[in-house]
């Protein structure tokens, strides 16, 4: 039986490294519980920046809003099981309230841990010591994911078109003929990778991540591709119902077109 070995993601080198760099910063300050802040760290090492931005805002958000809750929840009422539960409600009305559904699991936890945690005596202090620790994780996490190999969207993107684009040079060579075999499913997966992928890489942008990448000319490809989708679909259609000659033609040469453009299009994108 042969074991086959994965060779370690540039995402795991650095999850490991966010996490000891933590843990060493949260030892410099002396902090007797760093629990927190590795996590943070690894919650924080997403798959693009603009990912990561995102889960730092509801983190920092909930955290803080968890603990703020749990602390005045505690002055107000004793603490079991029915006043938990009715807690908790609070706390997941007060995240839809303002619109942060990302932040409710981690709101949550916190209310429960800040109330459980601790004593009375010690909640200010633990709930104070949840925030630093997370901010701590969050924020090496985030400053190892965006300068320390960023993920390179733009490029991702770039390799799908490029693998996609013999395929679609094969089509051209065949295209009218009766060895024509489009695959529609496949092509239709590459679609929604490459828009999946096309999104992030627009937030990234905004960020300041990938931004020697074109994007235009990436929705440009992306665009022709939809239209493709739409042409093979019904030139398929047409040929399992012996459709209409005129038609068949019409749509068989707008895929044509399409072709040549993406064609042209990804040679732009070699020239940048």
């Amino acid at each position: 039986m042969k074991i086959k070995l994965h060779k370690l993601g540039m995402r795991t080198i650095k999850t490991a490294m966010a996490v000891a760099i933590t843990l060493l910063i949260c030892d410099i300050l002396n902090i007797t519980n760093p629990f927190f802040a590795a996590i943070a760290a690894i919650i924080a090492m997403e798959s693009s920046i603009s990912a990561t931005f995102s889960t730092v805002k509801d983190r920092i958000y909930g955290t803080i809003l968890g603990a703020i809750l749990a602390l005045v929840f505690s002055w107000i009422f004793p603490i079991n099981w029915l006043s938990m539960g009715f807690g908790i409600l609070i706390v997941i009305y007060v995240c839809n309230q303002f619109g942060w559904q990302g932040t409710i699991k981690i709101s949550t936890i916190v209310f429960i841990a800040v109330l459980l945690g601790y004593e009375a005596g010690n909640r200010w202090e633990y709930a104070v010591f949840r925030i630093i620790d997370t901010t701590i994780g969050l924020t090496i996490g985030t400053i190892i994911n965006y300068y320390v190999f960023p993920h390179n969207m733009g490029g991702e993107i770039y390799r799908v078109v490029d693998d996609l684009l013999p395929d679609l040079n094969k089509m051209l060579e065949t295209i009218g003929s009766h060895e024509e075999n489009f695959e529609l499913d496949t092509l239709r997966s590459e679609l929604s990778l490459l828009e999946d992928r096309f999104n992030i890489l627009k937030k990234d942008i905004k960020l300041h991540v990938n931004p020697a990448y074109d994007s235009e000319t990436f929705k440009a490809i992306i665009d022709r591709l939809e239209m493709l989708y739409v042409h093979l679909a019904v030139i398929d259609n047409l040929s399992h119902h012996e459709g209409d000659a005129v038609i068949m033609d019409y749509h068989t040469k707008c895929v044509i077109d399409i072709i040549v453009a993406v064609n042209r299009l990804k040679h732009e994108l070699d020239q940048i």
